[in-house]
């Protein structure tokens, strides 16, 4: 559900975008709770200047005019939370969240060699690729472990029933 249409997801996943603070109290729920919180991801490494942010002048001239549309008719949170200057981000979130919905569809729909998904190559290559192109690409390994920790503590906690 996480990756469904935003207008089903809403019906059973609701979760507050405040709580990203991407809205005020009061806001209304996300249709996505993953993407916010994709989107929150972003906008904290970019609050935090942890990534390489093309500029708007950087951006194909169609691809800037779409985007700032976009997110001046949606309300986009991006805007919201970063002001006209996050379109940089908002095109880095746009093509990470393509690159890991796509990977999740061919291996959901089994479009891949399931040895090649089995072996995690697609997902990690497409996630290092994410990486560079935010400019953290020196992280990656750092990251990965604590990525591998959480998981491992939350898959411990689940089998002790916390």
């Amino acid at each position: 559900m996480a990756f469904a249409n935003p207008t089903l997801a809403a019906a059973s996943c609701p979760i507050r975008r405040k709580e990203l603070g991407l809205l005020d109290e009061g806001g209304d729920d996300s249709p996505n709770p993953f993407a916010a919180h994709f989107a929150g991801l972003f906008i904290e490494l970019h609050s935090q200047g942890l990534i390489a942010v093309p500029a708007p002048a950087d951006l194909d001239p169609g691809l800037h005019a779409l985007i700032q549309e976009s997110a001046s008719k949606r309300g986009d949170p991006f805007v919201a939370a970063l002001g006209i200057e996050g379109l940089g981000t908002l095109w880095l979130f746009k093509l990470a969240w393509a690159r890991l919905y796509g990977v999740l569809m061919v291996e959901v729909f089994g479009q891949v060699e399931a040895e090649l998904i089995g072996s995690d190559s697609v997902f990690n290559t497409l996630m290092r690729e994410t990486f560079a192109s935010v400019g953290l690409a020196d992280s990656w390994d750092r990251l990965i472990g604590v990525s591998r920790d959480t998981a491992l503590r939350a898959g411990a906690e689940l089998a002790a029933g916390h």
